[in-house]
C-alpha cells in the first residue's frame, strides 16, 4: 500500500474541475430543458391545435423549460462551486497556519538568542 500524504496541488487541481463541471453543469440542465420544452410543447400543440399551433407550443415549451433548466442549473453549479471553495478554504488554513507557527518559530529562536546574548553580557560585565 502506498504511502498517502498532503498534496495542495491536488485540492487545486479538485477545485478547478470543480469549476468545470459547474460550467457545464448550467449548459446541460439548459439544454435538456430546451430540448424536453420542445418535445413537450410539440406533443401538447399537436394534440390540441395541430399546425402552426403546434410550432408556438414548441417554442413557447423550449423558452419556459429552458428557463427552468437554467435556473436548475444555476443552483447546482452555485452548490458545486461552493464545494470548490471549501477545499481552496482549507488549503488557505493550512497555508496561514504554517505561517503562523513558522512566525512563532523564528520568534522563539531570535528570544533565545537574546537571552544568550544577555546573560553572557551579565556574565562579562560581573
Amino acid at each position: 500500500m502506498a504511502k498517502i500524504q498532503y498534496d495542495s496541488k491536488i485540492i487545486y487541481e479538485f477545485a478547478e474541475r470543480l469549476y468545470d463541471k459547474a460550467g457545464s453543469v448550467v449548459a446541460t440542465y439548459t439544454i435538456i430543458g430546451i430540448i424536453l420544452g420542445g418535445g413537450g410543447g410539440a406533443l401538447v400543440g399537436t394534440t390540441f391545435r395541430g399546425g402552426e399551433g403546434t410550432i408556438v407550443a414548441a417554442i413557447i415549451g423550449m423558452v419556459i423549460l429552458g428557463i427552468i433548466g437554467y435556473s436548475i442549473g444555476s443552483e447546482k453549479a452555485f452548490w458545486i462551486k461552493s464545494q470548490a471553495q471549501q477545499a481552496l478554504c482549507q488549503v488557505q488554513i493550512e497555508q496561514n497556519i504554517y505561517l503562523i507557527l513558522h512566525s512563532i518559530s523564528k520568534i522563539s529562536k531570535q528570544s533565545e538568542k537574546s537571552e544568550q546574548y544577555n546573560e553572557k553580557k551579565m556574565e562579562d560585565n560581573l
